[in-house]
């Protein structure tokens, strides 16, 4: 099994958008993104690609809503936007940048799980790899 800690808060795969010509591209702030977390996980990668099925389980932790007080310091669970499938699709589309996974579709379990950040913690993602 591999691990991976990304220390960005989480984001969600936008719809890509249109020119008037037909043009289709990814919103700046979504490339930028990913740039940064396909950064880190290059920076933990061991140079081995998954290239078999795999199962993947995601923890992605929202920065913490400002209107919880402090006498709940523990992390909740996040039931608001983004959906959890478009915040695994952006994950899972950088780990096939950096060539963690060969492909996206080899994800045969999917496991993810949305929470806000405990007081004090910071945002970031943690994945685990591991062959089906």
């Amino acid at each position: 099994m591999k691990t991976y800690y990304v220390p960005v808060a989480p984001k969600a795969c936008p719809r890509p958008r249109v020119t008037k010509r037909g043009h289709a591209f990814m919103p700046k702030a979504y490339t930028d993104w990913k740039k940064s977390v396909v950064a880190w996980l290059f920076e933990q990668w061991d140079g081995e690609t998954f290239t078999e099925g795999v199962t993947v389980n995601i923890m992605a932790v929202f920065k913490r809503r400002s209107s919880t007080p402090k006498k709940r310091p523990n992390r909740e669970l996040k039931i608001s936007k983004p959906d959890v499938d478009n915040c695994a699709k952006a994950i899972l589309d950088s780990m096939v940048e950096c060539k963690i996974l060969h492909d996206d579709n080899l994800v045969c379990i999917l496991n993810i799980e949305k929470w806000y950040a405990a007081l004090g913690e910071e945002p970031h993602m943690y994945i685990e790899v591991d062959n089906a």
